[in-house]
């Protein structure tokens, strides 16, 4: 599992509150890494870094301000990391 795939499935799914997310590369506009079960079927978040849209999605049942907080503060940290 590569660091940014442990990224997503620590910081976001960890929380319970962010059903599948997904980092996007901006100048490829290609899939970099998604988490397993990764769809569009439910609210979406997304956050625009250096180099990623980092998109974020939750269902029924969990928080949405959970998952935008926890999907923000991930693109703060890659933001400070310069991606």
């Amino acid at each position: 599992m590569s660091h940014l795939q442990s990224l997503l499935l620590d910081t976001l799914l960890g929380t319970k509150h962010v059903d599948s997310a997904a980092l996007i590369k901006i100048q490829e506009r290609s899939l970099c890494v998604a988490s397993p079960g990764f769809n569009e079927n439910a609210g979406v978040v997304v956050v625009k870094t250096h180099l990623y849209l980092l998109v974020a999605t939750y269902t029924e049942g969990m928080y949405p301000s959970v998952c935008v907080e926890a999907t923000e503060s991930l693109g703060d940290y890659l933001r400070k990391k310069g991606s």
